[in-house]
């Protein structure tokens, strides 16, 4: 992964294939935002299940970001908070990853997302205290969002404004 220190006006970075996402560790990804978090606007890490919340961290440097793609990877409520001051976030793809709830959807409060996908990722709308229902209800420059495939849900799933 350190190649990438050699294109360090690289806007878009894509782990997101069968052969590379399984094998992206919390070191490649922190070296891989190091040395393009002024420039990267783009970045796909589907599939990434080996990455830990602390991996994720490394995104909180990456402060241009303005489309994440995490689809099927390991993403947890506690790697959500590392997501947290990332106002230029616009679009979010989180489909099919298990281990959120409306916790850590909280901590998307702040971003300015135009579009997020939580499809299949088993949210409940119906947890105890509302959280999810009040995390996504903060989301103010929300254009479409996609709902599908969760569990406890009513009416429709997709919405788009």
């Amino acid at each position: 992964m350190q190649y990438v220190s050699s294109f360090p006006a690289v806007a878009s970075l894509d782990y997101g294939t069968r052969s590379t996402a399984p094998s992206l560790r919390d070191g490649d990804l922190a070296i891989a935002v190091q040395c393009t978090r002024r420039s990267l606007r783009s970045l796909d890490l589907r599939g990434a299940q080996r990455l830990s919340a602390q991996g994720f961290s490394a995104l909180s440097y990456a402060s241009g970001l303005r489309r994440l793609a995490l689809d099927g990877s390991s993403l947890c409520d506690d790697a959500l908070q590392s997501l947290r001051g990332l106002s230029s976030l616009e679009h979010l793809s989180a489909r099919s990853c298990l281990r959120l709830s409306g916790y850590g959807l909280s901590a998307l409060r702040h971003a300015g997302l135009r579009s997020l996908d939580l499809a299949g990722c088993g949210l409940s709308l119906r947890e105890p205290g509302g959280a999810a229902l009040a995390a996504l209800g903060t989301l103010s420059s929300l254009e479409a969002l996609d709902l599908s495939s969760n569990g406890a849900l009513d009416g429709p799933t997709a919405a788009r404004a």
